[in-house]
């Protein structure tokens, strides 16, 4: 069966978050169970791949051409794709932010869903399914039913699309203007196909029009259905339940090896505990943490965004040290929560530890070396890095929403809490503090090293849902 994903970041090529390393991982997966994969993405310049030739594609918004070309190269048993049109994606950026030109985010991405498209057309794939992700490409099932010349070309009858929403908090939403700009039919601004309260909704479109639709969790699957999760699109959502389904996302057991990390200045040989107690004392050092071995030292690694809750850590941080704990905290994100862990970082020198950066070396030696993982999430659809964790041997403490309640066992593979406040916080960390007291702390992260999140049992579950879309 032939299968053309089509997604906004592809690692190791370009990675901003998690989808990235989904998109790493699941192609290679599904080629090892008889897929023939096809990977379409965008060429960024910060990442732009070292391929020869290319072939050009015929590619228009609105009437205007856009100069293009698709260059391939296969590893892993997999044929990657790359969309190199320069007028929309030769910036020192993957995604606009504060820093580039919010304006045109809509034609970037839309050109990358007509090519999925245009590339079957013009014979640059070989596809029976389309499978797009995020609302980046969500307009690949809505333009496959809906734009004129695609819903009359019989060449494309037979295709089927799956969209795999991974953060329904990002659904692409953008002024009623962007309908001409991308030359889409105006009668479709309504709401059973693109309106959603007065702008155009790309994940909307793609929900509506997919032959399914999956989520990253089984737990989040249900949650989206609800007022509290579903960010105004519960009511569509539990309209559609019929062909919505929760598939846990996994990591690459490889990308993800304590015993051959290269990052790691120490790596895991036989003794576990022995492993973790060097590896806290090289973070304590590099971060500038007091040298203490018997300090319980908490780890978290996240994009710090209102979504993580790294608010309420900034609020907890002082009754967590003095507790006699230390934190490592590594990431990016918005200005005001950038500033708010800079400055706990500096109120609580020696004990809370800060860098403010996108440092993939560190963050897996803050795996290696952390006691325990927080993961504060206001909502998670899946979650990767208690996965990660779990196998470094740091015991995660989650907030209880969504894949942090599929992937974490309570008091066997780490410790929830609910509601996401400072005082739940705290009290967890305690609980797990105590759990790891008088040899509890070798048991745990034993345990959590034995867990399986590699995409052996997640791909079995895509694998048959692309089947499922097959004409018979």
């Amino acid at each position: 069966m032939r299968v053309l994903m089509v997604a906004s970041e592809v690692f190791p090529y370009s990675k901003v978050g998690g989808l990235g390393d989904v998109m790493g991982s699941l192609p290679v997966a599904l080629s090892g169970k008889g897929f023939e994969v096809t990977v379409l993405s965008p060429m960024y310049r910060p990442t732009s791949i070292k391929i020869k030739g290319g072939r050009e594609i015929r590619l228009e918004l609105a009437g205007e051409a856009i100069p293009a070309k698709v260059f391939t190269q296969e590893k892993r048993g997999v044929r990657w794709a790359f969309l190199d049109a320069p007028s929309l994606f030769n910036r020192p950026y993957v995604y606009n932010d504060s820093d580039g030109d919010v304006a045109d985010e809509h034609r970037r991405f839309s050109a990358l869903a007509f090519t999925a498209i245009e590339g079957v057309r013009q014979g640059l794939f070989e596809a029976d399914v389309l499978h797009a992700h995020d609302w980046h490409t969500a307009l690949v099932p809505y333009l496959l039913r809906r734009y004129p010349a695609y819903r009359e070309d019989p060449a494309l009858s037979n295709l089927r699309c799956l969209l795999t929403i991974h953060n329904l908090g990002y659904q692409g939403v953008f002024p009623k203007e962007v309908l001409d700009e991308l030359g889409l039919p105006a009668e479709d601004f309504n709401t059973e196909v693109l309106e959603f309260y007065g702008k155009v909704n790309f994940i909307k479109a793609g929900i509506v029009f997919a032959d399914a639709v999956n989520v990253v969790s089984p737990q989040y699957a249900r949650e989206i259905q609800t007022p509290e999760a579903g960010f105004a699109l519960d009511g569509l959502l539990r309209k559609y339940a019929a062909k919505l389904t929760g598939i846990l996302d996994g990591i690459d057991s490889e990308v993800w090896n304590p015993r051959k990390d290269k990052a790691l200045k120490k790596k895991l040989t036989l003794s576990l505990d022995r492993w973790k107690a060097a590896s806290k004392a090289a973070l304590q050092e590099e971060m500038g943490l007091e040298m203490d071995p018997k300090v319980v030292l908490v780890g978290i690694v996240s994009r710090l965004t209102p979504q993580k809750g790294i608010d309420v850590v900034c609020e907890a941080a002082d009754r967590i040290v003095e507790s006699g704990m230390q934190m490592a905290v590594l990431g990016r994100g918005s200005e005001a929560l950038e500033k708010a862990v800079r400055e706990t970082g500096g109120r609580l020198a020696g004990r809370f530890a800060v860098k403010v950066d996108f440092d993939d070396a560190l963050a897996r030696r803050i795996y290696a070396g952390s006691d325990l993982f927080l993961v504060p999430s206001r909502y998670e659809p899946c979650g990767l890095t208690q996965m990660i964790a779990m196998r470094y041997g740091a015991v995660p403490v989650a907030h209880r929403v969504g894949g942090l309640i599929d992937t974490i066992e309570e008091g066997r593979t780490g410790f929830l809490f609910s509601p996401l406040t400072a005082d739940s916080v705290v009290d967890a960390l305690g609980r797990a503090r105590e759990a790891c007291a008088n040899g509890g702390l070798s048991m745990l992260r034993k345990t959590c090293t034995e867990q399986d999140f590699s995409w052996d049992h997640s791909a079995e579950a895509y694998a048959a849902l692309l089947y499922s879309l097959k004409p018979a």
